[in-house]
């Protein structure tokens, strides 16, 4: 457990790297004026070198012999030379302003980021010295539990399983940490007031669960990779590499090791999640828009990020994510709507942005490329996006068991599933075993 002179300290070493990023940043507007101020002096000569090429025409047409026509001439070809490279300076310094401005404003961010970091530490600081915390750190390292021990030990590819039993158990050390901030999945349960969402959580900010919600101007910032349930993942996490490791000597195939928390998978800033008894089903969420946010993370948290069921009418603009996620935004099973102009926090173009096709029966992992004409569900024109961003009837080779359909008979294939899972208590891998079990019945499979 972190003790009082630990959140100091951490908080020191994030104030130190604040003010490190503040000069990083000064530095890079410093040559960004360098480069505006060499960029007028370009302009300047490419104007003098336009003048000075008109009055050598101007004067070749008046000249009195062939030859002063043809000096004239020469001039004035000289000063094309000196344009074009005057305009080619220009250019380039137009390019170092944008690079230096995205550098600029990454290191403003990274500043931003470590000082709240740094605030959460000496928050977390004062509450123990008022619950009378010890101030003397600890070098005791937290012990793996026998039962992961035992976990990783009988099967250390069940990266997610030995992941989701890491973060139960240290949920019951670090109460304070909500799996989700807002798990909006009723009428009743309404966003807060746009803003800053500076909270850390464990696996997702929003859990968008129901139609017709508008999510706009969040700052969405994920401190959780600087607090002490992190620090403790990773300790744990150490110990259970140790044991891959140690299982792997003699191994013929190695296991993969696991990552640490600023690499744990399904996290989200925004998840899209229709209603809990049809999601595994390609049930449907529609009229929800996420516009105008920014989402700022360390860590690989995923965007914008939809895996189960289907989305009419989704709205996907203008915003800004910086994190070194894959999938900054993917949706898979949008059917209509559109994605626009989200880019980086810098402003360049978002390039991590992928439509997959819709996947029935969760980890069963059953998708549908195509729907019969006579359904309700159709893959629509998303506008905004890149074709090659549009993956949503091509095969997802890379996923493990992939089952594939075209042709699918989705109204058909909801019917039987409903009145099969009327029955609203059974557990979600029973209802995505049904889902991907019917499936077969209503399309074709796909070779």
């Amino acid at each position: 457990m972190a003790t009082i002179t630990d959140h100091l300290n951490a908080a020191k070493r994030e104030r130190q790297e604040a003010i490190r990023q503040q000069q990083l940043a000064i530095e890079s507007t410093r040559l960004v004026q360098e480069r505006l101020e060499e960029k007028k002096t370009e302009i300047n000569n490419r104007n003098e070198f336009n003048r000075r090429k008109f009055a050598a025409l101007q004067a070749a047409q008046r000249a009195s012999s062939t030859a002063e026509a043809n000096r004239l001439r020469s001039d004035a070809a000289y000063c094309d030379t000196r344009i074009a490279a005057s305009n080619a300076r220009i250019v380039e310094c137009d390019r170092l302003i944008v690079l230096w401005k995205e550098r600029a404003a990454t290191q403003r961010a990274n500043m931003q980021a470590c000082n709240e970091r740094a605030a959460g530490h000496e928050e977390a600081a004062r509450r123990l010295r008022e619950q009378g915390g010890s101030t003397t750190t600890t070098t005791n390292t937290l012990p793996l539990p026998d039962n992961i021990k035992a976990m990783v030990m009988s099967n250390p590819a069940n990266a997610e399983g030995i992941y989701n039993s890491i973060v139960s158990y240290l949920m019951t050390r670090y109460p304070d940490y909500p799996d989700t901030l807002y798990a909006l999945n009723s009428a009743n349960t309404h966003p807060p007031a746009p803003g800053a969402i500076k909270q850390a959580y464990i696996h997702d900010a929003f859990k968008i669960m129901r139609d017709g919600l508008q999510i706009q101007g969040f700052e969405v910032q994920d401190n959780m990779p600087g607090t002490p349930f992190a620090r403790d993942f990773n300790t744990l996490i150490g110990q259970a590499n140790a044991l891959i490791r140690t299982r792997n000597q003699n191994a013929s195939r190695p296991f993969a090791l696991l990552n640490t928390f600023d690499k744990l998978p399904h996290r989200d800033a925004f998840q899209l999640i229709p209603h809990w008894t049809s999601n595994y089903a390609g049930g449907a969420l529609s009229n929800v828009e996420i516009s105008d946010n920014s989402i700022v993370s360390s860590a690989q948290l995923q965007g914008v990020f939809a895996s189960d069921g289907a989305f009419h009418n989704l709205r996907i603009n203008n915003n800004r994510i910086g994190t070194p996620s894959a999938h900054q935004i993917t949706i898979a099973g949008m059917l209509s709507g559109e994605i626009r102009n989200n880019k980086t926090l810098q402003g360049s173009a978002l390039n991590n942005i992928e439509l997959l096709p819709m996947r029935i029966g969760g980890g069963e992992n059953v998708f549908v490329l195509s729907f019969h004409p006579s359904s309700s569900y159709q893959y629509r024109p998303i506008a905004g996006i890149a074709a090659s961003s549009d993956k949503r009837q091509q095969k997802r080779t890379s996923v493990w068991n992939a089952k594939h359909y075209y042709n699918f008979r989705m109204d058909a294939f909801l019917a039987a599933y409903n009145e099969q899972a009327a029955n609203t208590s059974m557990p979600g891998g029973e209802r995505a075993r049904l889902a991907a079990q019917l499936a077969p019945e209503f399309g074709t499979l796909v070779a």
